[in-house]
């Protein structure tokens, strides 16, 4: 029984892996099934003779049991890292042409090591593999692309945790890389390395061409308890304000006609919530917290 997933997100989406997906559903790589829509493509590539990278059952000691059983990907089945070690994967993704998609950089994972001396890296390429990027820079993807904090790669991090972000300037992308580096200094420390499970890698849109400046929206008092007054530009006034759960499920909705709209949130649950305006233009999407 595969567990159920929350993907915080930008978009109006919901989770699945299977074949033949309609719009508003995820491609997630959970190393069992074909994780996405029919006609699309994926393969995950582990070059070099010495690449740790495996996809397996897990048999380490921290590393015991995949997120979604039974296979995950991992520095190695059993046993601890090797030292002086540098071992990567790519996976190459080519989204149908037919949707309107948005990539994101997204999976559960664990990390064991030596910490700041032994760690992980991920990047991503937007030409082929020719020039790759920190998924982790903020130059690459600011914060507010984040919807979950960064992942920490290095120390110990021995329950399961997510992480996932949208790739800023897709809408001229027609295949997407993404490499995942461990490495390793000269001391052994016995310890298990990294391991990843249903990696997320790109989400369908509801036909919109493009993920709105942040810039567009802002949200005070942030976080808030009784209401929120959502700020917008002046090219950004005529459209649909909606409040969203984590799980994407809008909770109250009202038509955006003044630069300031006042919404009250005192009967939501306290948590994490998004607020969403849709116009002719785009979709921008911001969080804010109820407490």
């Amino acid at each position: 029984m595969k567990k159920t997933f929350l993907i915080l997100t930008l978009l109006l989406i919901s989770l699945c892996s299977g074949k033949g997906q309609t719009p508003f559903y995820s491609c997630i790589i959970n190393f069992e099934d074909n994780p996405c829509w029919e006609g699309s493509y994926y393969n995950v590539n582990i070059p070099f003779s010495n690449n740790i990278w495996q996809v397996c059952i897990p048999h380490k000691t921290m590393f015991d049991s995949a997120y979604s059983s039974p296979n995950a990907i991992l520095t190695d089945s059993t046993g601890p890292y090797p030292v002086n070690n540098i071992s990567s994967f790519i996976i190459k993704f080519i989204p149908q042409g037919y949707c309107m998609c948005a990539p994101v950089i997204g999976a559960s994972y664990k990390f064991d090591s030596d910490t700041l001396k032994d760690f992980g890296r991920i990047e991503f390429s937007l030409d082929h593999g020719m020039t790759w990027l920190n998924a982790l820079s903020d130059t690459v993807i600011p914060d507010n692309y984040w919807i979950t904090p960064k992942p920490a790669l290095t120390g110990r991090i021995h329950q399961w945790r997510e992480f996932l972000a949208f790739i800023p300037g897709y809408s001229t992308i027609d295949t997407l890389y993404y490499r995942f580096t461990f490495i390793s200094d000269s001391i052994q420390t016995n310890q298990d390395g990294w391991m990843l499970d249903d990696i997320k890698l790109i989400i369908h849109t509801e036909g919109i061409q493009d993920i709105g400046s942040r810039n567009e929206i802002n949200i005070y008092p942030n976080p808030a308890t009784d209401k929120i007054t959502i700020e917008t530009s002046e090219v950004s006034i005529k459209g649909t304000l909606k409040i969203m759960n984590i799980e994407g499920q809008p909770l109250l909705m009202r038509q955006s006609t003044t630069v300031k709209t006042q919404l009250d949130i005192s009967n939501l649950p306290n948590g994490i919530y998004f607020v969403r305006l849709t116009n002719e233009r785009t979709v921008t999407m911001v969080k804010f917290i109820k407490n």
